[in-house]
């Protein structure tokens, strides 16, 4: 399902049409004296500029048709204007940037006024002004067990365009970042686990609006390959672990004529049941328990063990023109 209104991760900030100049836009918006911001650092304050590595530029295209991306995976922020990791935040901007982004915030007299912290640093409350309107509601488009796709509306009564600040919570990580589109798609995530999300939108003097908010759980993988091998009286089940997840265990379930008529717990992928009745149909069915209680689909299985027929037969009577014999069919 595509997101409407939506924009390349590295365009979220705003900053269209130079791409060798990303704070030009920005600047266009906030005036050249950077006077807006809450609060300003001193020369000495601001410290040395960041150690820049190496990092080069990214080469992705300006597409402003696609969905916003950003990957938690490697457990840090990452450049607004390219996929790099960020090493600043700047507060007057509401950006953040790598090495090589934040350099003209130390070269440029007017971005020196503004105020940088580390990403860490920077904090989860902002300055909300209630003449800035909310977006609307959030709407989870695609929820799987690493990743998240959210949408929402834009505010009611104000023309764009707009900037959004996205905040989400998931255990004791947090993270942020602005987007210019109507949709997000975070990834990276950890299967079974609770993501808190906020989206505000922002003004141009760098306040926000209250925030509209919604939780939701991201997908438990279900056991993969599920297995199996019958006997004439017992059932050997198999199953591999999914991928992305630890501290698992399996929940086994055995069904017949749609009812339950036996259940496990087991911390490892396979199990033997016994007493299995020839010619009857099972299903067995096998779910992902997280530790914190979530659980997965189950993979699910139906066998059968087939009937053995044993004849016996002997000569009853025997002459030059008949022969009669009885058998006994012995069903096992």
């Amino acid at each position: 399902m595509s997101l409407p209104d939506k924009q390349q991760y590295h365009l979220r900030r705003g900053q269209i049409g130079d791409p060798e100049n990303p704070h030009r836009d920005i600047m266009k918006k906030l005036g050249s004296t950077g006077s807006s911001a809450p609060s300003m650092e001193s020369d000495h304050s601001k410290g040395l500029p960041p150690e820049f590595k190496g990092e080069e530029e990214s080469t992705k295209s300006w597409d402003s048709s696609s969905v916003s991306t950003y990957s938690v995976s490697s457990g840090r922020d990452q450049c607004d204007v390219c996929s790099h990791t960020a090493v600043k935040t700047c507060l007057t901007c509401m950006a953040s940037y790598c090495g090589t982004h934040v350099k003209d915030h130390y070269t440029s007299p007017d971005l020196e006024r503004h105020q940088l912290q580390n990403p860490q640093d920077t904090s989860s409350k902002s300055i909300i002004r209630r003449d800035i309107p909310p977006p609307g509601q959030i709407q989870f488009t695609s929820v799987q067990t690493d990743s998240v796709s959210l949408s929402w509306s834009p505010p009611e009564g104000a023309p764009g365009p707009h900037r959004f600040r996205v905040t989400w919570r998931g255990g004791e990580k947090q993270h942020r970042m602005v987007v210019a589109g109507l949709g997000l798609k975070v990834t990276g995530l950890i299967p079974g686990e609770k993501y808190n999300f906020a989206v505000a939108t922002l003004g141009e003097d760098g306040y926000q609006s209250s925030c509209v908010e919604r939780s939701v759980h991201t997908e438990v993988p279900p056991p993969e390959n599920l297995t199996v091998d019958s006997s004439s009286s017992e059932a050997s089940v198999r199953w591999t672990k999914p991928a992305g997840v630890d501290q698992i265990s399996y929940l086994l379930e055995l069904f017949s004529d749609q009812i339950c008529i036996g259940s496990i717990h087991r911390d490892y992928p396979n199990y033997t049941i016994p007493d299995i009745q020839p010619g009857r149909d099972y299903t067995i069915r096998v779910t992902t328990v997280l530790s914190n209680g979530r659980q997965s689909e189950p993979s699910s299985q139906v066998f059968k063990i087939g009937i053995k027929y044993m004849i016996f037969m002997c000569l009853s009577t025997m002459d030059i023109s008949a022969l009669t014999a009885l058998w006994m069919l012995n069903v096992g």
